[in-house]
């Protein structure tokens, strides 16, 4: 493929994405005055519920409730695709860029020059204008990490070098699969120390693990108030029952309370994050790979983007007690904290010894696609 075709690639997806965001806006603008409307919809039926005593128009508030929600589930959806097809309009603005050597917008890679390595410095691997930046496309920080590691470090030998240019050779013609795999790992909100949080919570356990009869009784708890609840709809007086059930909880729950936040804080806001590398792991897991060491990946992948996904929806759970009146009303009758401290703890005894992997499986991944987009920008190499 020559440069002008290249371009003409490049130029072509531009338009193409550029039409997709605006189908998305268009969606986003339809939604937000259904949004509107059904907001407006649901005061009326609450008010017209509560001046008639009708049950049938409460019945039509909850309904009108459920499909609010729902509008703002499909918004926020399009809003995070019009996000995706912006920065995968943004990468071919940069990659028509590439080609005319003015590659500046892509991290440089200073922190990683190293005065003392014994090539990496006097071949200006690193920095401003350097062969790193020229290269780089990685979205994620390990990936990064890597990309300076695999210029820093001299193979073994011809097999691995082979073994390399078999994977790249595999990746390099998925130019959906790069740019959308670089598009996603870019939406990750990743900041510093949150792997590390991940680790530390690994090796950390919570009280639930040897006091699991508390476990037990917040189920057994969770059911009586359900009951409570349940009777309340059918004869309102019996919420009254509540209050008891509130101050016996929070008298169970407060010797526990410091131990719970001090949990919470080693692995808190983690859930995005957590959710990015499930995305990412699932591109992988549904792209069909030739090059054998990318189809086990592949595998791998495919459990993995299960489990963190599953992962972070426990922790995003696990954050609604942040919320002052979801908290006090979670715990108050579900003693919510002991049945989530549970259900953290069975994940992390079934995967504890694969989610860094998994992890890195994405680093690795994101180092790949830069060194595929190379191969790719410079076919005759």
């Amino acid at each position: 493929m020559t440069r002008d075709q290249l371009r003409d690639t490049y130029s072509r997806r531009i338009i193409q994405f550029q039409n997709t965001i605006r189908r998305h806006s268009r969606q986003m603008n339809y939604l937000s005055m259904a949004r509107f409307m059904n907001l407006v919809l649901l005061v009326y039926l609450l008010v017209l519920g509560v001046r008639s005593g009708h049950v049938v128009y409460y019945l039509l508030t909850v309904l009108s409730a459920v499909l609010f929600l729902c509008l703002v589930s499909r918004f926020n959806r399009q809003k995070e695709l019009r996000e995706l097809n912006t920065r995968l309009k943004n990468l071919n603005e940069k990659e028509v860029s590439c080609l005319e050597h003015s590659y500046t917008s892509f991290p440089d890679g200073r922190e990683y020059a190293d005065p003392s390595h014994p090539w990496s410095h006097d071949l200006d691997l690193f920095g401003k204008g350097s062969l790193y930046q020229y290269l780089n496309r990685t979205s994620i920080p390990k990936g990064s990490d890597l990309l300076a590691d695999l210029l820093t470090t001299e193979p073994e030998g011809p097999e691995q070098i082979l073994h390399r240019q078999g994977i790249i050779g595999d990746m390099k013609d998925r130019l959906d699969f790069r740019q959308l795999f670089t598009a996603q790992g870019a939406m990750i909100r990743e900041k510093k120390g949150d792997l590390q949080g991940i680790s530390d919570w690994l090796d950390v356990s919570s009280y639930i693990v040897r006091h699991r009869w508390l476990f037990y009784l917040a189920a057994g708890f969770s059911c009586v108030s359900a009951g409570i609840i349940f009777c309340g709809i059918l004869h309102p007086p019996d919420f009254w029952y509540l209050l008891p059930m509130l101050a016996l909880n929070f008298t169970i729950l407060s010797p526990f309370l410091l131990r719970t936040n001090r949990y919470q804080q080693t692995i808190s806001r983690k859930h995005e994050m957590l959710e990015g590398y499930a995305r990412l792991l699932r591109i992988m897991a549904e792209t069909g790979f030739e090059h054998p060491r990318l189809r086990d990946n592949g595998t791998q992948a495919r459990r993995g983007m299960r489990e963190v996904a599953r992962l972070s929806k426990l922790l995003n759970i696990f954050d609604q007690r942040l919320n002052m009146l979801l908290g006090v009303v979670f715990n108050g009758l579900f003693l919510f904290d002991f049945i989530m401290l549970h259900l953290l703890e069975r994940w992390k005894r079934s995967n504890r010894d694969r989610i860094m992997e998994w992890i890195g499986l994405a680093g690795w991944t994101d180092a790949m696609v830069s060194l595929a987009g190379f191969a790719f920008n410079h076919p005759g190499y």
